[in-house]
């Protein structure tokens, strides 16, 4: 049974200004409660805590760090598991969408749709459901169709070191430099050249590119990203 929109309270955390206004303009027009606005994940948790919404709406990358929505929605669906998190997001790639849905996200809504969209991703998210705005859906369906019809792209070899690989699937996971350092027993410096090297040999541009290519190629699965 959907709740009125008058009773869904909506924290909003976006880094760009001008999409944070936007969300909260569109959101208060369509009746819903916005308890708050955050361009930084700082101190999420207690803020959290302390408005207690029924809906986070959680941009997925930040300048500071790549896919830190991710980590934080794993912290929000490990320690408050009565709010619902959607992601909004620029990223439209079946594996991202797959891997934010598994950190315990609700929701997945890509920013190139419009937004009278988001009001049913976000009443689905109320429901108890999982809601996708159209072209997070579509995404979903043809990477779907592809695996069905045998046309997947299979596992491609970019001859990485165990150690590379190890540091390929924590970046996955959502994990910071320092924090791959620390499980690898090393030291952070030591990790950021493991990570040029797989960048380079992956072609790829930054750390959210390579984890792109990693799912695509079936390098890291999303049993490795939900570890």
């Amino acid at each position: 049974m959907q709740r009125e929109p008058s009773k869904v309270k909506i924290l909003i955390f976006d880094d760009h200004d001008s999409v944070r206004e936007s969300y909260i303009r569109w959101l208060e027009f369509e009746g819903f409660q916005v308890v708050g606005g955050e361009k930084s994940l700082q101190n999420c948790i207690d803020l959290l805590k302390k408005q207690r919404p029924d809906i986070v709406l959680l941009d997925i990358d930040y300048p500071a760090e790549e896919f830190a929505g991710i980590k934080a929605a794993k912290k929000i669906s490990s320690e408050l598991p009565g709010i619902k998190t959607i992601f909004t997001s620029h990223y439209s790639e079946p594996g991202v969408i797959a891997q934010a849905l598994a950190s315990g996200a609700r929701g997945y809504f890509a920013k190139s749709d419009e937004l009278k969209f988001l009001r049913e991703v976000i009443e689905k998210a109320s429901d108890g459901l999982v809601g996708l705005s159209p072209t997070a859906t579509k995404k979903l369906i043809e990477a779907v169709q592809k695996k069905v019809a045998g046309e997947i792209i299979k596992k491609k070899d970019f001859h990485l070191t165990e150690q590379e690989q190890q540091v390929l699937t924590f970046l996955a996971q959502g994990l910071s430099n320092k924090e791959i350092a620390e499980h690898l027993h090393t030291n952070e410096k030591r990790i950021k050249n493991v990570i040029a090297a797989l960048l380079a040999k992956m072609s790829a541009k930054n750390r959210a590119h390579a984890v792109v290519i990693a799912i695509k190629y079936g390098i890291v699965s999303p049993a490795d990203i939900d570890s």
